[in-house]
């Protein structure tokens, strides 16, 4: 036994299910397919025991949870139908997709890593994004979407609504509530460790909720400021997003960017610009 069986979706949120951390050393057609990205996972040999440390798993978990979100529906869906109408329909995100749809291709944004070396993804790795999201039928829920800033935006109010946007309701406040939990105490983010020793920087706590970071105590590298309320919640992806929500200052912010920094000068840059948003409100 792999110990797989232990796995619950609480640790698979959590990054804490030891399931593969890194990008997948697997054939594109792998990559693209949540049900053979999910066999491959179950395959190999965990990390660490389900709880015991939190390794943000970079592409491979998000594809396990997509998994089991099509065996909960039971309906015959794709994930990227799933997503359209459970989500991005309600919301009124007509420019968003799982893949990139033929409508939007002539107005894509390819990523291009703005640095050489090495890094949490390695530049080419996340260049190679643009090529396996053009193929028919991916679905690489861990980083295959393309979207705009309108629409990001109106994803981010409705967490700042705790919920709803516009009469649609997503969540119930009660669940935003949970979710925004730090569920992870103070285990550090095993992924981070040679970056923060790369600069120079402390351990740090992961600080993670269900589906997102959790701002916290402490002057923490991440998609925060220094003046974000602990309780603010953010969302970051490698390809260039972010957003984030400050429940005390009922506020949100996002961040798109097809420019892409190395991970440590990205999570400076983003600090940066909550800091100035933060201190311009008076």
């Amino acid at each position: 036994a792999l110990g797989h069986e232990r796995i619950n979706l609480w640790h698979l949120l959590t990054h804490t299910s030891g399931i593969c951390s890194a990008f997948p050393r697997v054939p594109p057609e792998v990559v693209c397919s949540i049900g053979q990205l999910t066999n491959f996972a179950a395959s190999q040999q965990l990390e660490s025991l389900p709880g015991e440390r939190v390794n943000y798993s970079i592409c491979v978990v998000h594809s396990v949870i997509a998994a089991l979100c099509l065996r909960a529906d039971g309906r015959g869906r794709t994930y990227s139908q799933m997503l359209e109408e459970e989500i991005l329909a309600p919301l009124k995100m007509r420019d968003t997709s799982l893949g990139l749809r033929k409508d939007l291709e002539a107005r894509y944004c390819p990523v291009k890593a703005a640095w050489s070396g090495s890094g949490v993804l390695p530049p080419e790795t996340v260049e190679a994004m643009n090529l396996l999201m053009r193929m028919p039928g991916a679905e690489i829920p861990g980083g295959g979407a393309v979207s705009t800033m309108e629409d990001l935006f109106r994803f981010v109010e409705m967490l700042r609504n705790r919920g709803e946007l516009d009469g649609a309701r997503i969540l119930s406040p009660a669940m935003i509530e949970y979710a925004s939990r730090n569920q992870t105490g103070d285990l550090r983010m095993v992924l981070m460790d040679p970056l923060l020793s790369s600069r120079n920087w402390l351990p740090t706590p992961a600080h993670i909720g269900l589906g997102f970071f959790v701002r916290g105590e402490g002057i923490i590298p991440g998609p925060f400021g220094v003046l974000n309320s602990p309780h603010s919640i953010a969302g970051m992806g490698a390809g260039g997003t972010a957003f984030w929500v400050d429940p005390q200052r009922n506020l949100s912010f996002t961040f798109l960017s097809t420019g892409l920094m190395e991970s440590s000068r990205s999570q400076e840059r983003l600090g940066i610009l909550s800091d100035l948003v933060l201190s311009a409100m008076v």
